[in-house]
């Protein structure tokens, strides 16, 4: 149910994904948990003020990412996100930038500005180009749907990002579910594209050629932990990304240790 059997001429790294399969995913959280995370330090005043500054108004909160908070527009096709760092240095633009460079798909950010705060901290703000859905919410979505046809291609989506990464010795630390979205190219075809790539890392000591591709699959089986109604569809993708079922136990234990001590490496290399 819910696949389209032949589309013709879709890109490398698009996803043909059925109208009801869309039309769930767009229903549903962009995260694996709605719960607020530290971006809850960004105040409504500083939110709007840099909105001002950027041209926009905003419309209301949207969602939050590793470092920030994401605001809807007023008649916009873009987003406004804004975070706060204790570094001038806008990392996560700076590697929007990497990115596109190299040709790895990813959100594209129009505008960014950096303010000196009162408290010895940074304020950001990026516009972003408004994507439709994230992968998690595709999981979930093809679960809910029973369109299982429409792992195998995500699955080589996910690949190719994994390849590019690799192929520029990038790591992106963060690369889950809820930080891979897809991009509308014409109808039914979706581009695969990453966004949040506030950690990444080039030729780092701290992680190996399988980081991003353990912890992708990681937190994939992550997602069918907390919504037990899409773990076939997570089974079914973690496993072909892993080449094997991990156990709970494995699973949690290198999100533990693993993840940490990468970030840790990041941050300090732009302390």
């Amino acid at each position: 149910m819910g696949c389209l059997s032949f589309v013709q001429g879709v890109p490398p790294g698009c996803v043909v994904l059925s109208g009801g399969v869309v039309r769930v995913a767009r229903s549903l959280p962009h995260t694996m948990v709605t719960t607020q995370t530290h971006a809850g330090h960004i105040s409504k005043e500083l939110a709007s003020r840099m909105a001002s500054q950027c041209g926009v108004s905003i419309a209301r909160y949207e969602g939050h990412g590793s470092q920030g908070r994401v605001f809807t527009l007023h008649e916009s096709d873009q987003v406004l996100k804004v975070s706060k760092t204790r570094t001038p240095v806008n990392r996560e633009q700076h590697n929007y930038s990497t990115l596109s460079a190299v040709g790895v798909p990813c959100a594209c950010a129009s505008l960014s500005i950096t303010e000196d705060l009162d408290d010895g901290t940074f304020g950001h703000a990026m516009l972003l180009e408004r994507l439709c859905f994230t992968l998690t919410a595709v999981l979930r979505a093809c679960a809910i749907t029973t369109s299982l046809c429409v792992v195998p291609r995500l699955l080589k989506a996910c690949q190719r990002i994994l390849q590019l990464l690799r192929q520029h010795r990038i790591t992106y630390v963060d690369l889950s579910p809820d930080n891979i979205m897809f991009r509308r190219v014409r109808q039914n075809v979706y581009e695969m594209v990453v966004v949040d790539p506030s950690y990444m890392t080039i030729q780092s000591p701290c992680t190996s050629d399988a980081f991003d591709r353990m912890y992708l699959a990681y937190k994939v089986f992550v997602l069918a932990l907390l919504h037990p109604h899409c773990r076939g569809v997570c089974k079914h993708l973690g496993t072909r990304l892993l080449g094997y079922e991990p156990s709970t136990q494995e699973v949690v234990l290198w999100l533990k240790t693993v993840p940490p001590k990468a970030v840790r490496c990041v941050t300090m290399a732009y302390a």
